[in-house]
C-alpha cells in the first residue's frame, strides 16, 4: 500500500511551521523608561539630576522615534494585539513614565503635539499633591489618547509585603484610576523596579496584564507579561544612544 499521500500533510505542517513558530513567539516591543521630564538646574541633587531627563532632550527622542520608523503604542494596544489580533505597527515602542510628576504634562503636551502616545504610572495616593500630577490632569491626558497605569497606591516596593499588603497596594490603586478614567487598567509599574513571583502572581489575581520592571533590555511578550525589560533614560542619553540602545535601524 503507498504511504505517499501522508506526506502530504507534514510537508504542509513543515511549510508552516515558520510562520506559525513566529506567531507564538510574539513581537518584541522596546520599552523605555523616563521619569522627570525637565530641565537640570544647577541646585539639584544627584539623585534628582539622575533621573531626569531635559526638555530638549526629550524633543530630540521624540524626533529620532519617528525619524528611524517608530510607532508609539500602548499596552492597552498590546493586549487588544495579544487577544484578538489587532494591529501593531511594524515597529512599535512604548514610551512610559513614573511615579506621576507634575512635569509629565509637559510631556504629555509634547506626545499629544505629535500624536504620539505614552504610558504614565502613577502613584494613587499623592495624586493632586505639590510636584504630582493633579486627577483632573490624568483624566485629560487619558482623554488625550494616553495610558494611565498603575505604580501601586503608596510606591512602597511590594517584595517586602505580605500577600495580602500587595494585594491591596495593586487593587486599591487599579481601583481609584478605573472610577477615575472609566476604563480598564491593565498595566503596573514595579516600586522600586523588580518583582517576585508572588508579587507577579498577586498582579495577575489583580486584573492587570503587564508589569514593566527597570531590568534593561527588550522582552518578547507573547501574552500577560509580568517582567517586560525597559531602557531607562538618563540625562545624558543622547539620541545616538536611544537608537543604538532600541537597536534602531539606520
Amino acid at each position: 500500500m503507498s504511504r505517499r499521500p501522508a506526506l502530504v500533510p507534514c510537508l504542509l505542517a513543515l511549510a508552516l511551521a515558520p510562520a506559525l513558530d513566529a506567531t507564538l513567539r510574539g513581537p518584541k516591543v522596546p520599552t523605555v523608561t523616563y521619569h522627570h521630564v525637565r530641565d537640570i538646574e544647577a541646585g539639584d541633587p544627584p539623585t534628582l539630576r539622575s533621573i531626569s531627563c531635559p526638555r530638549e532632550l526629550f524633543a530630540s527622542h521624540l524626533e529620532l522615534l519617528r525619524e528611524r520608523g517608530f510607532e508609539t503604542i500602548t499596552f492597552l494596544e498590546l493586549q487588544a494585539f495579544l487577544e484578538a489580533g489587532a494591529r501593531l505597527p511594524e515597529r512599535p515602542v512604548i514610551l512610559t513614565f513614573d511615579d506621576g510628576y507634575d512635569d509629565h504634562w509637559f510631556a504629555f503636551q509634547e506626545l499629544e503635539r505629535r500624536r504620539m502616545k505614552g504610558v504614565f504610572f502613577v502613584v494613587t495616593s499623592v495624586l493632586g499633591e505639590p510636584g504630582r500630577l493633579s486627577r483632573e490632569q490624568v483624566k485629560a491626558m487619558a482623554d488625550g489618547g494616553m495610558e494611565i497605569g498603575s505604580h501601586s497606591a503608596t510606591h512602597v516596593d511590594l517584595r517586602g509585603l505580605r500577600r495580602r499588603r500587595q494585594m491591596e497596594e495593586a487593587s486599591a490603586s487599579k481601583r481609584v484610576l478605573e472610577d477615575l478614567l472609566g476604563r480598564r487598567v491593565v498595566s503596573f509599574c514595579y516600586p522600586g523596579g523588580a518583582s517576585s513571583e508572588m508579587t507577579a502572581g498577586v498582579l495577575e489575581e489583580a486584573g492587570y496584564w503587564f508589569a514593566r520592571t527597570t531590568a534593561e533590555g527588550i522582552s518578547r511578550i507573547t501574552g500577560k507579561s509580568f517582567e517586560v525589560r525597559s531602557i531607562t533614560v538618563r540625562p545624558d542619553t543622547r539620541p545616538a544612544d536611544l537608537a543604538r540602545r532600541l537597536k534602531a535601524p539606520e
